[in-house]
């Protein structure tokens, strides 16, 4: 089970580690999400570990590439009809569980609401925040339903 998401963002808005926790934690998913101390966002093919805490404290994470926008995904769609001016981006990929997901899809809401970052599921149309907070909602029902 893999989910790639991409955040397009305006190079001068990108987060560091504790901006990015603070706008994780401004968000209302009634679920506490702890980015990895070690996170660096600029720092190419870094491995985020994640706590996701609802009563209970369990070990997730994301990998998190990022660079500067631009070209065209394998259907020949180009990056610049999703990102328009954002001139850089974050990979975001889940390693395998549905809390991983449910992480990935957290940090791009905050990417989003507290940055204005343009989401994108694997180089798809651009998902609006209610859309990607509706799916995230989801994906944690998934999850806590699943332990």
């Amino acid at each position: 089970m893999t989910q790639i998401l991409f955040a397009y963002i305006h190079r001068d808005s990108v987060p560091n580690r504790e901006s990015w926790q603070n706008a994780i934690t401004d968000l209302d998913f009634n679920v506490k999400l702890e980015l990895d101390k070690k996170l660096t966002p600029l720092v190419d093919g870094s491995l985020c570990r994640c706590t996701l805490n609802e009563g209970r404290e369990d070990e997730h994470g994301f990998e998190v590439y990022n660079g500067k926008a631009g070209g065209e995904f394998e259907d020949g769609f180009l990056v610049e009809s999703i990102a328009g001016d954002r001139e850089h981006y974050f990979m975001l990929r889940a390693l395998s569980s549905m809390g991983d997901i449910a992480c990935v899809l957290i940090a791009s809401c905050a990417l989003q609401k507290g940055f204005g970052s343009v989401i994108s599921y694997d180089g798809k149309k651009p998902k609006a925040y209610n859309d990607l907070e509706k799916d995230t909602l989801n994906a944690l029902t998934e999850y806590f339903g699943s332990a």
